[in-house]
């Protein structure tokens, strides 16, 4: 007690409140309980049964208040289980005043720094804990060290069954599923991964199968542990909706095959229809009056007859071009060139405008559905760029570059602003939207570019794989 006294003396001397001075440790955890107290010094040799570090030890179950061991015994063994209650000093007897205030105020320097620390891991589990994806932190052997509440939510695990237990002993994942996380994993260490994310499939402890997606970040001395951090999102809907797109997209497509398949029986009637019917009642009609004796009749009559034996020939040579711009391939063995030459030939070899065809390459064979298509897309390119473009010249050329076709149609026409035109708002132009649809159906794409004045150029691609007959 008279050592305590000088003590305090001392504390007070050097400015400190020095309150209360007990003699046992139950008193000490007591006095702890009942007032705040900033600071602790603790002699290890108490009166009673519990010495000062076990005090200590009653005292750090309800307080984060700093310790600072007082005592004239520095043996081995006091040392070890003093070291143990993780004490924020320790000074032997005799005392002086400097050690004294050093070690106070590192203490309490201590323990301001500590209980920030505190306060900022406490935020941090409290983000940890409320984000509405798992994280969970996996050290090098596959044991789970840590994971948020949100696992109970998705696995139907809570953190307790899960910590401390190797990933690969839970009956998460399937043979194959586990296998591309352990890659996933070595490849991460190796260097060698290419991504972050993995997609897998999951079996939760009710039996039922989620399809997650893990954000993997490989860190090294987390809580003094390499290993592997991941953020999992449940995908699951995400991924249902995609599939449902898919499907709708596909059933959109056969829908849209089977348009055009009637279109293309529609043309061939109208082609039929047009030819059997119609030039063949004009082809008749010119025979007669190209047979009739003109010496018998007067000069007006044969003027007449002329004029009307031009104006049946110009219907007959415009139902054959309009032929040609509507019946389908009759030929399905006809090659794709031989196909674009028939229709510059029959279309466009009488009219005002010159159509060249460039063609640098063997073009493989190919579907006879994606061959109808690439042949309206160019029937429609050059019906736009004659009837709008007003154009003089207009190139077809025909490339292969890394198994893509290419084909694009060049005129030297009046152009346009693509963005009005390509709206889709805009259903004057259709005719465009439709070439760009029939690219997409057999899996190419389209692209228009054009401005006022600077001609036009549409430009289409085709990946060969997904339009080669097989």
């Amino acid at each position: 007690m008279i050592v305590a006294k000088d003590i305090q003396q001392r504390l007070m001397a050097l400015g400190y409140a020095a309150g209360k001075i007990v003699q046992t440790g139950q008193t000490a955890v007591a006095a702890v309980k009942t007032r705040k107290f900033d600071l602790v010094l603790m002699d290890i040799r108490l009166q009673g049964s519990m010495d000062g570090i076990e005090a200590t030890r009653a005292i750090q179950k309800f307080s984060s208040i700093p310790i600072v061991y007082l005592t004239a015994y520095a043996d081995q063994k006091t040392l070890r289980r003093a070291k143990l209650t993780e004490p924020f000093g320790y000074i032997l007897k005799p005392i002086d005043d400097a050690a004294l205030h050093t070690t106070i105020e590192i203490a309490l320097y201590k323990a301001t720094m500590y209980e920030q620390l505190r306060q900022s891991e406490r935020r941090f589990r409290e983000i940890f804990e409320s984000v509405n994806d798992i994280i969970v932190f996996i050290d090098m052997n596959g044991v789970i060290r840590d994971v948020n509440r949100k696992v109970k939510d998705l696995f139907g695990y809570s953190p307790q069954e899960i910590l401390g237990k190797q990933f690969t002993k839970l009956p998460l994942f399937h043979g194959k599923q586990l296998l591309q996380v352990v890659k996933h994993f070595n490849n991460m260490i190796a260097g060698t991964s290419k991504a972050d994310l993995i997609e897998l499939e999951v079996c939760t402890k009710q039996g039922k199968t989620v399809i997650i997606e893990a954000n993997t970040t490989y860190i090294r001395n987390h809580d003094g542990r390499d290993g592997f951090l991941n953020i999992i999102r449940d995908i699951t809907e995400k991924k249902m909706v995609d599939r449902e797109l898919v499907q709708e997209q596909k059933r959109s497509r056969e829908l849209t095959k089977k348009i055009i398949s009637s279109q293309e029986e529609e043309r061939l009637f109208l082609a039929s229809e047009i030819h059997d019917e119609l030039l063949q009642g004009l082809v008749a009609i010119l025979y007669f009056l190209q047979k009739l004796e003109l010496s018998k009749l007067d000069e007006p009559t044969r003027a007449r007859n002329k004029q009307l034996v031009e104006m049946i020939k110009s219907s007959i040579q415009h139902g054959r071009a309009l032929i040609s711009d509507i019946e389908p391939l009759r030929n399905s063995h006809i090659g794709l060139i031989p196909a674009i030459k028939n229709v510059i030939s029959q279309r466009y070899s009488l009219l005002g405008t010159k159509v060249e065809l460039k063609c640098s390459c063997a073009v493989p064979e190919l579907e006879q559905f994606a061959k109808v298509n690439i042949i309206r897309i160019i029937q429609e390119a050059l019906l736009n760029a004659q009837k709008h473009a007003e154009s003089d010249a207009i190139i077809v050329k025909i490339h292969i570059q890394k198994n893509v076709l290419n084909v694009d149609v060049v005129d030297d026409g009046i152009g346009f602003h693509t963005a009005v035109y390509l709206s889709l708002r805009n259903t004057e132009h259709h005719g465009l939207l439709t070439m760009q649809e029939r690219a997409k159906l057999i899996g190419g794409t389209l692209t228009i570019k054009s401005k006022p004045n600077e001609g036009t150029i549409v430009k289409a691609t085709f990946p060969l794989e997904s339009i080669k007959k097989t």
